[in-house]
């Protein structure tokens, strides 16, 4: 396995935790029976180890959802750099190059909205498609920013199942105008 995870691939992994998560809900009692001094259900009552795995399930789903749409970005971020390593030279290329020289020496700080944007203004993808992402990436960032402000925007939370849809859609949706997306 790469260091990088496909959003597919945490997807797979998010499915198997959730199978786990289910057997500790159907194991409930037996757990808080056999559960020793240390570990984190030990002296905890039914209700409060429901929940607690209610809450559990709802942050992995967080989680997921969030390490997801990361991985997804990394895919951009891979893309865009072995196009300009390999200086591939189309109209795309182009304009990916170009926001990299407007960085000049601070390159590292072109904005992933900025290369979103260039991918979005080379396809025919429809806006929904497009609002679905940039809801997802703004979801995301809500998630791994500590989640202390009211995101406008994002409205209900985005869970793994509809953030790998989205994720597959746009994906999709993109090669039909960029084929070999991605390059990684």
């Amino acid at each position: 396995m790469d260091s990088l995870l496909t959003p597919n691939e945490v997807y797979s992994v998010y499915l198997d935790q959730v199978s786990a998560a289910d057997f500790l809900w159907h194991s409930r009692s037996r757990l808080l029976a056999e559960a020793r001094p240390g570990n984190s259900f030990h002296g905890l009552s039914i209700s409060e180890l429901e929940a607690r795995l209610r809450y559990d399930r709802e942050e992995l789903d967080r989680w997921a959802s969030m390490i997801m749409t990361a991985s997804f970005e990394a895919i951009f971020w891979a893309d865009a750099n072995i196009m300009l390593s390999k200086r591939v030279k189309d109209d795309f290329c182009r304009l990916i190059r170009e926001i990299y020289q407007k960085a000049g020496e601070n390159w590292q700080r072109v904005r992933f909205v900025d290369l979103l944007d260039q991918y979005n203004s080379c396809s025919s993808i429809p806006a929904t498609k497009k609002n679905q992402v940039n809801r997802l990436f703004k979801y995301r960032h809500w998630i791994a920013h500590g989640r202390h402000w009211v995101e406008k925007g994002v409205g209900q939370p985005i869970g793994p199942t509809d953030a790998i849809q989205i994720i597959e859609e746009y994906t999709e949706a993109l090669r039909l105008d960029i084929s070999d997306f991605p390059l990684a």
